[in-house]
């Protein structure tokens, strides 16, 4: 069942106040009391009027309640062998090279308890949900789309996080970052159990109609409470109240 329906406001983080305060009456005038948000947004923006559900983090904070994992892999970490490059050519440089060749793939640098490097074995995402399991609290992990890639033995690495972590671990399943090909409804039915959150962008034309259908139909389904966010691409109010009120309308 959908418990809540959010708005991401990520994509308005450049908003000036003037800006926000057009953001604001949007959301007051569609009935929006739930928010999602980023670590800089939460700490700079006044948001007393709302209910802030999730808040994305760049840095893992052991104190943080219901912490919010943007994604397993990040654009601008390094990983070995290829980090110890940095003293031959700098960091700088290798990171530019390192863009251009790996682009999304690298791992968080606030993971850099685990032991193991190389993210195409198993062992190292068996040692990630270990990690995961020790801090003794709710973590939701972000999807982009080398989570659901299968490459690592044939698996991808939510479905050995899945298998590995306790029921404290959770998803937040983002269907715009999905790799392809892929199954929608396979993935909605294997992760179910721990799918607490949902991204939606109905005028994304990465998925089509038939699919966002779907994704809404799964949340008003499913046994549990989900949070439905809708998380534009770029930043537009006509745009978010518009979908804000078709939304409303499918659930």
């Amino acid at each position: 069942m959908i418990e809540k329906l959010s708005v991401q406001l990520y994509p308005y983080i450049h908003y000036d106040e003037n800006q926000r305060t057009d953001l604001y009456n949007v959301l007051h005038n569609t009935g929006i009391k739930n928010i999602e948000v980023t670590t800089d947004i939460k700490n700079n923006w006044n948001l007393n009027e709302f209910s802030i559900t999730g808040v994305h983090s760049n840095q893992y904070d052991v104190n943080a309640t219901d912490e919010i994992v943007p994604s397993l892999i990040h654009e601008g970490d390094f990983i070995f062998p290829i980090s110890s490059m940095a003293q031959v050519v700098g960091r700088n440089s290798l990171k530019y090279v390192g863009n251009l060749i790996f682009r999304n793939r690298f791992r968080r640098l606030f993971f850099h308890q685990t032991k193991l490097k190389n993210y195409f074995k198993k062992e190292y995402w068996i040692e990630l949900a270990c990690w995961l399991n020790s801090q003794n609290k709710k973590i939701i992990l972000h999807n982009h789309g080398l989570e659901l890639h299968e490459f690592v033995d044939g698996e991808s690495p939510w479905e050995i996080i899945h298998r590995y972590t306790t029921p404290n671990i959770r998803f937040q399943f983002d269907p715009q970052n999905l790799p392809n090909p892929f199954d929608l409804e396979d993935l909605l039915i294997r992760f179910h159990q721990r799918i607490d959150s949902i991204h939606l962008d109905l005028d994304d034309p990465k998925l089509t109609n038939e699919e966002k259908e779907t994704v809404v139909e799964f949340s008003k389904v499913i046994s549990r409470p989900v949070n439905l966010i809708i998380e534009q691409t770029n930043p537009d109010l006509k745009k978010l109240e518009k979908q804000i009120k078709k939304l409303k309308q499918l659930i």
